[in-house]
């Protein structure tokens, strides 16, 4: 009897100690995984800044276009002064841009609507072949 409680006492302390391992490793865990945590949310915030800083540095260089772009066309104002009463030839305003730009598209999708519509038709054909066959079949 002496000899059994002895034994379950050592089985008890054995137990003990593993939960205690356990609760040490648990903890050492969850220290990993916040630090990985804080790791993985550096990483995101410096990709954030490089975003934000090639987006500063994109917004520079073009009020540097900008800046040189005003000086031409300051320029060609300047050059251009006694044409200034004229009308524009037809076709450079900004409507005339935009309406060529729609029949060109719009002729585009003419062609893409005549194309799906050949192919439709030839699926429809291919069917009408094919469904005679498979009734048989059945």
């Amino acid at each position: 009897m002496k000899m059994e409680v002895k034994r379950l006492l050592d089985e008890t302390d054995q137990l003990q100690a593993d939960k205690e391992e356990a609760n040490k490793l648990t903890v050492v865990a969850q220290k990993h995984k916040l630090a990985y945590k804080k790791e993985l949310e550096q990483m995101r915030n410096a990709e954030h800044l490089q975003q934000l800083n090639s987006m500063l540095f994109g917004l520079q260089a073009s009020n540097d276009d900008d800046t040189q772009a005003l000086k031409q066309l300051e320029s060609s104002f300047i050059s251009d002064s006694n044409d200034f009463g004229k009308m524009p030839p037809k076709g450079s305003d900004l409507f005339s841009e935009i309406h060529g730009d729609m029949h060109g598209r719009i002729s585009e999708l003419e062609a893409k609507n005549d194309q799906l519509s050949l192919n439709l038709k030839d699926a429809e054909r291919d069917i009408s072949f094919v469904v005679p066959v498979l009734k048989k079949l059945e």
